[in-house]
């Protein structure tokens, strides 16, 4: 776990915050930054409270399409569209008794973070609360 993020040239133009336990915050959240990521936009998605535990859950579900469309989108980003950070709130993933750096290796999130931490990321950018 870390009290930064890793290096960035500068504030995240969107920040997309979740924290809703509906199953279907993920997806909604996962559309809209690809959606950004397309556009070009520097993304950055914050996970919370329940929706860590749910974000793990979809990705580690039987059907793996949640995983394939993530993956996608950072290909995307690789390629030259925009950029996408992926933060989980420390707070959360230790409640879930998860190991963070076992997140970021397995590119779950790309940075287990206090709050703190993601806020400094994210102060600059337009802000969406799922």
């Amino acid at each position: 776990m870390r009290d930064t993020p890793p290096e960035s040239e500068h504030a995240s133009a969107l920040a997309v915050l979740v924290r809703s336990v509906d199953v279907g915050a993920p997806r909604f959240a996962l559309d809209l930054v690809g959606t950004s990521v397309a556009a070009g936009e520097e993304v950055t998605l914050a996970l919370f409270g329940p929706a860590v535990g749910v974000w793990l859950r979809e990705l580690r579900g039987p059907l793996g399409a949640f995983g394939r469309d993530l993956a996608l989108v950072r290909a995307m980003a690789e390629a030259g569209g925009g950029t996408l950070s992926v933060y989980a709130c420390s707070a959360a993933v230790a409640e879930l008794s998860e190991d963070p750096d076992a997140l970021e290796d397995a590119r779950i999130v790309d940075c287990v973070l206090g709050w703190p931490g993601i806020w400094r990321e994210i102060r600059l950018a337009r802000l969406v609360v799922i």
